[in-house]
């Protein structure tokens, strides 16, 4: 009974709401359409791999398109050209050139591999993975010297790009090692990050010889 109506609320008569879906789902796999799908998805599937085929295929050219995104990357950040800057612009001298499978970078939405968030932790992927792999020649080389680029982010934060130039088998040898965030440009702040990042490498401080800043076009070295 309803407490405020003393109406009844059951009732001898059942429900078919919740039948009637399975009986139009039965009905539809009965019907000519539902047939004709079923042999089209099994031919492709035979052929091209069908709907999975489809997105193993989309997989691989995503890949692909990320493959070639951080070769470009790197080969900015090797050069030790303004990353952040010319990213974007190198993307699209790429794709008129005609490698359409960098329009995969920017599907829209949160799927965009070409903005700076993007690159600043590719970046710092790289240092990692670099820096740890070259990490015993550099403190095998009888001295070391330490470049450090200095770029503003989107956020107005300055960045400090951190390279390593060492000896190596008789040649002169320069890595990207890291990129340190600073919150301001000024001397002090920079010898701070310079000199945590040698402390947290490890690396001897007896074998250190030089240091060079790169600002704009302007080079110094002390």
């Amino acid at each position: 009974m309803h407490t405020q109506t003393d109406v009844s609320v059951f009732t001898c008569q059942g429900c078919s709401r919740h039948c009637k879906p399975h009986i139009e789902l039965y009905s539809h796999t009965r019907s000519d359409s539902h047939k004709e799908a079923v042999v089209v998805e099994s031919t492709a599937a035979t052929t091209a791999g069908g709907t999975e085929g489809g997105f193993v295929r989309e997989r691989d050219v995503i890949r692909d398109a990320m493959r070639k995104a951080m070769t470009l990357l790197y080969w900015l950040v090797k050069d030790e050209i303004p990353h952040h800057t010319k990213f974007e612009s190198l993307v699209d001298t790429m794709k008129g050139m005609g490698m359409d499978v960098l329009d995969m970078l920017t599907l829209g939405g949160n799927a965009n591999y070409t903005s700076n968030d993007f690159v600043h932790k590719t970046v710092v992927l790289f240092g990692n993975v670099i820096f740890r792999d070259n990490m015993a020649e550099i403190k095998q080389s009888p001295f070391y010297s330490v470049i450090i680029d200095e770029t503003t982010d989107i956020a107005t934060h300055s960045q400090l790009t951190i390279y390593v130039r060492y000896l190596h088998i008789g040649a002169s040898k320069t890595v990207f090692c890291s990129l340190v965030k600073v919150y301001n440009g000024k001397s002090d702040t920079i010898r701070a990050a310079v000199v945590k990042f040698l402390r947290d490498a490890e690396l001897p401080l007896n074998s250190f010889s030089g240091f060079t800043t790169l600002v704009a076009s302007e080079q110094r070295r002390y």
